[in-house]
């Protein structure tokens, strides 16, 4: 009888421990490439985008005419069509993809991949899709 009691004391501790480890890890911040981040909050990317200013640790750069501005810190991992750059290869004009995280209402650059070749995206309109007809499409033959 005493060491059924006492394996069930046993066991309530160790699931209490458990609980205990399992809620401490719940409150840590995620972390994005070294970026702390809320819990549940993902990084985002903009689409291919225009730079319109680069000034100290702000890069501005405009998308589909909205105004973004993004934080770039030493964390912040930068590429030029997939090689090494740094902030300082960043030209007012050039095209730049941006990954980046939303903490206190800014947006923290993770990594910016500096484009040479890319078109714009999401800028020039989509081509009409096709009337529909009534044609009906023939059945395949076995």
């Amino acid at each position: 009888m005493k060491s059924k009691i006492l394996l069930n004391i046993i066991l309530f501790f160790i699931t209490a421990l458990a609980i205990a480890i399992a809620a401490a890890y719940a409150s840590e911040p995620l972390s994005v490439m070294g970026h702390p981040t809320s819990t549940g909050t993902a990084p985002k990317r903009l689409a291919l985008s225009t730079v319109t200013d680069v000034k100290d640790s702000v890069l501005t750069v405009n998308i589909h005419n909205t105004e973004h501005a993004m934080t770039i810190d030493d964390k912040t991992r930068f590429t030029r069509d997939g090689k090494p750059a740094v902030l300082s290869d960043i030209k007012t004009g050039m095209r730049v993809r941006i990954t980046f995280v939303e903490r206190s209402g800014r947006k923290i650059a993770t990594a910016v991949d500096i484009r040479s070749d890319a078109k714009p995206e999401g800028i020039e309109p989509r081509p009409a899709s096709p009337a529909s007809s009534n044609k009906t499409v023939p059945a395949l033959h076995r």
